[in-house]
């Protein structure tokens, strides 16, 4: 017994046992704090600065092209609000006849079949124009156009009681147009709430095509690296005095309706269904803890003399993300269309694309490799692509994608850098194009693009900072579209392979450092964590997996640490 436990405590057993205690301890400081998971959220903005854009390709002997990434498609177009249109047009916001103006060069086009696939306004028209003309004269360039698609804004607070009905009604009226996202999948009662909603008004939301929110989340750092592509608009239908709660109060949850109560803190609490006069009980016993007082009448003293507890009763409304709109327009399918399984994906059946060639929509293929052209421009290897039946988009138990950013910010001007090409809102509203189709230019280079319009002039407060830095909302915009049409995912690895990962890396380092020398060991574990990095930065560069770095490195500089430290202590 005895001899037993002597060489349990030996180096090259214990080892592995310290290293065994230290996967235990990680997996657990991972799990219940946010120490670590916010130097991971560091490491991944490392991953987006390393990956590349641009690749050299040799042709020939002393000929070089410079071909653009295959993952950034060539059918996204910014057309910025900078500053050179600033200089020409006056100080921001612009009378909306300007607008109109700009909507209507793209409709007035001699060759239909080159018109632009989708018209995307990251502009606000949720106040009247002080000239009322002039939004007449942009609800009826945006009703020609036919291809127009605006943004919402939803707010985690109520709108003032005197606009909740009107901001609603604006809302339902862009829903029955465009529709809303339907077949939900999962625990929609715990997403977030959205409880306010600015839409734009009713005369743009008749004449638009399609919408969208453009909210996006941050993460606990202040970075943007998310957008909610399912967004839960809750609308309150009635309050329910407490007592008047029982088992016979009906709601229809496979319409999305559901029950809740607010804390004092403002927290929500869902009220499960159905009910029964057991849970009712617990729950009044809750809410006269937690909850605060609707006060009806006090006294001279103001003490509460008559008051209740108020539940909740809401409509929720699945709302996609501008982008997913966009996206869901691109393939020619509809949002009743997709299906939502909250913390898996989103699944876009049988995307299509639209060939300007023919003029016809087909099967959608996703590039591989695009095609590749000498000086001259005569192609000297054609497109790879691929046939994509399905589109599955991976999203939380929120609904948000984690946006496979392409790039750093993209400069205003032709000759600084530009991840997606960028086109001065000037360029395309200097001169107007008249009715007379005679006029008309027969294209404007847009066929079958997605132009998206935004603010891209410093001062406008649009900027908002991401793993590259400070960024345009349109921009952020884009790269999360990108995301979804180039079918370019970040997958954020299963949690088990996670564990098994951490487990594998600290052992190996455990069981290396406690047999081999102290400088020989050195020597490993540090190869091992270079072999890591270069491991997880492949991963993270072609085939878009999310693999942690931060946790198993720590791993395995502390397994490597504690051994020579017990090593010392006990044997030299």
């Amino acid at each position: 017994m005895a001899r037993s436990r002597g060489h349990l405590f030996e180096t090259r057993y214990f080892g592995l046992i310290i290293a065994a205690g230290l996967v235990v301890l990680l997996y657990l400081i991972g799990h219940q704090t946010t120490l670590l998971r916010n130097f991971e959220l560091t490491m991944l903005d490392v991953q987006y600065r390393m990956k590349t854009q641009f690749s050299q390709t040799s042709i020939q002997q002393g000929v070089t092209v410079q071909q653009q990434n295959p993952k950034i498609s060539p059918n996204i177009i910014i057309v910025g609000i900078d500053q050179n249109s600033i200089d020409h047009f006056g100080r921001w916001p612009w009378p909306r006849y300007r607008i109109a103006d700009f909507v209507n060069n793209f409709t007035r086009i001699k060759d239909q079949a080159q018109r632009e696939r989708a018209l995307f306004l990251d502009i606000f028209f949720i106040d009247p124009d002080p000239v009322a003309y002039n939004d007449a004269l942009l609800v009826k360039a945006i009703k020609d156009n036919k291809r127009v698609f605006l943004e919402t804004v939803l707010d985690e607070t109520p709108p003032p009681g005197s606009s909740a009905k009107q901001f609603f009604e604006r809302e339902n009226v862009l829903a029955r147009r465009w529709g809303e996202l339907t077949h939900i999948h999962g625990d929609w009662q715990a997403m977030r709430p959205f409880l306010g909603v600015e839409p734009p008004l009713i005369p743009y939301a008749e004449a638009a095509k399609g919408y969208g929110h453009a909210n996006f989340f941050q993460d606990k750092d202040t970075i943007y690296r998310k957008q909610p592509l399912v967004a839960k608009l809750s609308e309150l239908v009635r309050t329910i005095p407490l007592q008047e709660l029982s088992p016979n109060t009906k709601i229809d949850t496979s319409k999305y309706q559901r029950l809740e109560w607010t804390d004092k803190n403002g927290v929500h609490h869902n009220i499960r269904y159905p009910l029964t006069a057991a849970s009712i009980e617990r729950l009044s016993a809750e809410m006269k803890q937690h909850a605060p007082l609707k006060v009806v009448k006090t006294d001279k003293s103001g003490k509460v003399t008559e008051g209740y507890y108020v539940v909740n009763e809401y409509q929720d409304h699945f709302v996609p993300s501008i982008t997913l709109s966009l996206a869901v327009d691109y393939f020619h399918i509809k949002l009743s269309d997709l299906q939502v399984y909250l913390g898996k994906y989103i699944l876009i059946p049988h995307p299509q694309m639209f060939d300007s060639q023919t003029g016809k929509w087909v099967p959608y293929r996703k590039l591989i490799q695009p095609a590749v052209y000498d000086p001259s421009g005569k192609e000297t290897k054609p497109a790879v692509t691929e046939a994509v039946n399905n589109i599955r988009i991976p999203i939380d138990d929120r609904g948000t994608m984690l946006i496979n950013f392409m790039g750093p910010p993209s400069s205003a001007s032709p000759l600084g850098h530009q991840t997606f090409p960028i086109r001065s809102f000037y360029g395309y509203a200097a001169r107007t194009t008249g009715p007379d189709s005679a006029t008309w230019p027969r294209t404007r280079a847009v066929a079958n693009d997605i132009v998206m319009v935004g603010a891209f002039a410093k001062g406008l407060s649009d900027e908002k900072p991401t793993p590259y830095g400070l960024m345009n909302g349109v921009e952020i915009h884009a790269n999360a579209l990108n995301t979804i049409i180039t079918d370019d995912f970040l997958h954020s690895v299963p949690n088990w392979l996670s564990i098994v990962l951490l487990a594998g890396l600290i052992i190996f380092v455990g069981f290396m450092t406690s047999r081999l020398s102290t400088i020989w060991s050195l020597v490993t574990t540090v190869l091992l964590l270079i072999l890591y990095f270069v491991f997880i930065t492949f991963e993270f560069e072609y085939t878009a997996n999310v693999l942690p770095f931060v946790t198993p490195a720590v791993g395995i500089v502390l397994s490597f640490i504690l051994i020579v430290v017990y090593r010392v202590m006990t044997e030299e």
